[in-house]
């Protein structure tokens, strides 16, 4: 289906104008013809929402949400949930309707692919691949391994498994990390701060 969508930008120039003022330059830019040496605004580009809802009334959006800032496939599992509703996408990730509204926080769906994913669950569309999540503490005398599942699409990590560290005796985490096919990967919290995090890197929450 091609969709026909209304958008806008901003584009910025340099006109020259004679007056007697700085206040009658200005108003007499205002009612000129538009320069022809405009350059486009970067950042500028917007889809107009507010026409979304008229053009296509019969669909739903990640905009009437907010959540066009998501990552496609996020919005990908959203648009499913409220398109084919619970049901379809018990069946998509092969779980019972009871199991899936138990996983999703009850009229709050904007979390859905994350909260799937807590779950150890994952759509069929998306590329996983089961790892090894990797802490090293104390300068790479103790690393502690878990099983998880990773998504290369996104680079979430999830399903993380949980080790037993009660007789361990720990003191500073160096860093972490997951192995995938053999290879390293840094890894980071979605909420760290820090400077080596760049994008494309490996996260979890």
């Amino acid at each position: 289906m091609k969709y026909h969508l209304n958008v806008y930008w901003t584009m910025a120039a340099t006109v020259e104008v004679e007056a007697d003022s700085l206040d009658n330059a200005v108003k007499q830019a205002k009612v000129a013809f538009l320069p022809e040496n405009g350059e486009y605004l970067e950042g500028s580009f917007e889809v107009d929402k507010e026409r979304l809802a008229e053009d296509y009334p019969n669909e739903i959006s990640s905009f009437d949400y907010g959540l066009e800032d998501l990552p496609l496939l996020h919005i990908k599992a959203f648009n499913a949930l409220m398109r084919s509703g619970v049901d379809t996408v018990a069946k998509l990730l092969k779980i019972s309707k009871e199991q899936l509204e138990a996983i999703i926080p009850k009229g709050y769906f904007p979390n859905l692919m994350t909260s799937v994913h807590e779950a150890g669950l994952f759509f069929p569309w998306e590329n996983i691949v089961a790892a090894t999540f990797v802490s090293v503490w104390d300068g790479g005398a103790t690393r502690i391994e878990s099983d998880c599942n990773v998504s290369m699409d996104t680079r979430e990590v999830f399903a993380i498994g949980q080790a037993d560290v009660s007789t361990m005796d720990l003191d500073i985490l160096d860093h972490e990390e997951v192995l995938i096919d053999g290879k390293i990967y840094p890894v980071y919290r979605a909420d760290s701060d820090d400077d080596e995090w760049e994008e494309g890197d490996f996260w979890y929450v």
